[in-house]
């Protein structure tokens, strides 16, 4: 079934009861469940039919997590939305935002993903950046402590491509290998072995 009134989407990402279509003018619509706002549109009532993002132009990017989505804006800036639970925001935080608010600090930004709980980024200049919870070293910093603000994984460079899954990421580097780290428990991590890792080691 076609979602209503929708069309010219570029781009669609779904978090856990809702869903969002980034469309090609750069303006985002939304919907599902909106009980953490994470519609983005100043409400808390679901809704069964599209609504637009509030005070978002110039989006070229979109994901989205559990109960709240992340865009990447035109200039390499990023704006947040919904539930702020683990810190998804990265603006040291756990308030609800029920309008998209600034990522602090983070620009030239050129892949985004949001995992279960965390999210990570990667920037032009080929540094990854992540933050939220991290029980199984999902923000592959070598440690399980959760962090409200993007912090960088220090041991990545060359990255193009960033993705999150529940509780492991993922990273693409420019001469395509793969690099993987945090829960490991049914081989996600391709390493050949079952074993949780807090930093990232490469598949294959």
């Amino acid at each position: 079934m076609q979602a209503a009134g929708l069309t010219g989407a570029v781009s669609i990402s779904a978090g856990y009861f809702f869903s969002a279509a980034l469309k090609g003018n750069g303006t985002i619509w939304a919907w599902g469940e909106n009980t953490f706002q994470e519609l983005g549109n100043l409400s808390s009532n679901s809704t069964a039919a599209p609504v637009q993002v509030s005070n978002i132009t110039g989006a070229v990017g979109l994901t989205s997590q559990g109960y709240h989505s992340l865009a990447v804006l035109s200039n390499g800036s990023v704006l947040a939305w919904g539930a702020n639970l683990n810190g998804d925001f990265g603006n040291g935080t756990a308030a609800t935002q029920p309008s998209p608010t600034p990522l602090l600090g983070m620009d030239a930004v050129k892949s985004i993903s949001g995992g279960g709980f965390f999210s990570l980024l990667a920037k032009n200049d080929g540094t990854v950046w992540s933050w939220g919870s991290n029980p199984d070293g999902e923000l592959g910093n070598g440690t399980t402590t959760a962090n409200s603000r993007p912090a960088q994984i220090t041991s990545l460079t060359g990255v193009v491509q960033v993705s999150a899954g529940g509780f492991h990421g993922a990273a693409l580097k420019g001469n395509g290998s793969v690099w993987t780290w945090g829960y490991n428990g049914y081989g996600e991590l391709g390493n050949g072995s079952f074993t949780n890792s807090l930093f990232p080691v490469q598949a294959g």
